[in-house]
């Protein structure tokens, strides 16, 4: 590959699951909500700000 000038790519867990139409017409899916970086909250699609409120883990 290096030889050929060719970059390497690995698809990530959704990358088919986000090319359906029933995935991208979710809107309120996670994936979907846009987020601004500099002022760091999501907006949903009905123009509501969210911003974090903490983190959960489990443990199974």
């Amino acid at each position: 590959m290096e030889k050929n000038e060719l970059q390497a790519f690995v698809k990530y867990n959704y990358f088919h699951k986000e090319q359906k139409r029933g995935f991208k017409k979710e809107a309120f899916l996670f994936e979907n909500l846009y987020y601004n970086e500099q002022d760091d909250y999501l907006v949903c699609p009905m123009g509501q700000h969210m911003r974090s409120i903490g983190d959960k883990t489990t443990t199974s």
